[in-house]
């Protein structure tokens, strides 16, 4: 620590020894203690032992002189899961605006009754309505957008809600830390504090699991559930999908808009019906590649209609977590709604095959 009386209390007192060398190693790095020059003369703590009425400032930001302008707030903040309180820092950086990215539900919200109820019954509603006047391909890909975007827009509202009641509990958390820096002793409070803190824990390991889904992280394990990390990782990933500049033949782009313009063009041209193509060129290129054929038997099965239960089969091989189509539908979400979608997914399917076409663009994925 740096200072005995602002970042001390109770318990053993650091000697001056150690003070002035941990002193002389930040000052020797030229970094600043980022929190106590935004706050030179309030006292808080980042971590404390109430059951000795011990408090010490043992968290620290440090930045050097080029981030120090540009730190917009530092402040100490209540932090579930350990004992410990955070230092966060806000920096004004310049950004790159990006889109919408791809989503994927949440498979937490198949746990909820009201959200399965509703998925039912929107999907009743929406055969009901469109199932005369749509092809039954576009009637499952309509079902799923209906589905999608009911998802949203449940999903913000219950968000918004366990944000708020998160805010609520770090407010009242907050408050209560602070109150107890200057009356370490009084047990109600202490009691208060661990309660609060208890509730606010729950509640982040609850939203933890939507970073992970989302950073797409292949691991985490019991007490490393850090929902910053998740989130980091989220954030980073998000970063690496941004392209920032573009090499042309005659220039760089840097401009966002002109990025996006010639993307659309590349790939414009690069999948565009090429003239000359015909199935007697395709012929010719593919009769010295001795692919391998199918048996005579096994030809005759692949031209089966695809039944239920080979469908209910694939899928029960499938992981939870996985999701078989662009529209971010999860495989545990298939399973849930699977005796009541199990019709419209076959009949787009045998429709497209009888009609010898291809099915929707994301028919064909999912």
């Amino acid at each position: 620590m740096f200072d005995q009386a602002m970042d001390n209390l109770g318990g053993k007192q650091h000697t001056d020894r150690e003070i002035d060398a941990f002193r002389n190693v930040v000052q020797g790095t030229s970094l600043s203690d980022m929190w106590r020059d935004l706050h030179p003369n309030e006292k808080q703590y980042t971590w404390r032992h109430l059951s000795k009425a011990i408090m010490r400032r043992l968290d620290y930001i440090f930045v050097n002189e080029k981030t120090h302008d540009r730190v917009v707030d530092c402040t100490i903040k209540e932090f579930p899961l350990t004992d410990h309180r955070s230092v966060q820092m806000s920096i004004s950086m310049d950004k790159i605006r990006r889109g919408p990215s791809y989503w994927k539900m949440n498979n937490a919200l198949l746990k909820e009754k009201e959200y399965v109820d509703n998925i039912n019954q929107l999907i009743d509603d929406t055969v009901e309505t469109y199932g005369d006047t749509l092809s039954k391909q576009c009637l499952w890909d309509f079902c799923k957008k209906q589905v999608k975007d009911f998802t949203l827009v449940y999903s913000k509202s219950k968000a918004a809600m366990r944000r708020d009641e998160i805010g609520d509990i770090k407010c009242k958390l907050e408050d209560a830390s602070n109150r107890l820096s200057t009356e370490p002793d009084n047990q109600p409070l202490i009691n208060h504090v661990t309660k609060l803190k208890c509730q606010l824990d729950a509640m982040h390991i609850s939203s933890t699991r939507g970073a992970e889904i989302r950073s797409k992280a292949l691991w985490a394990q019991q007490g490393e559930k850090s929902n910053k990390f998740f989130l980091t990782l989220e954030k980073i990933r998000g970063k690496q999908k941004t392209m920032t500049s573009l090499r042309t033949e005659n220039t760089v782009l840097t401009d966002q808009k002109d990025i996006m313009q010639e993307q659309v063009r590349f790939y414009k041209e690069l999948y565009k019906k090429k003239a000359g193509f015909s199935k007697k060129a395709v012929q010719e290129f593919i009769k010295d590649l001795h692919l391998p054929k199918l048996e005579e038997g096994l030809h005759d099965m692949c031209d089966e209609e695809i039944t239920v239960g080979e469908c209910a089969k694939a899928l029960k091989q499938m992981k939870n977590d996985g999701s078989p189509g662009s529209d971010g539908l999860t495989v545990a979400w298939y399973k849930v709604f699977w005796s009541k979608i199990s019709g419209l997914v076959l009949d787009s399917f045998w429709k497209a095959s009888k009609m010898k076409s291809y099915l929707h663009p994301r028919g064909n994925e999912s």
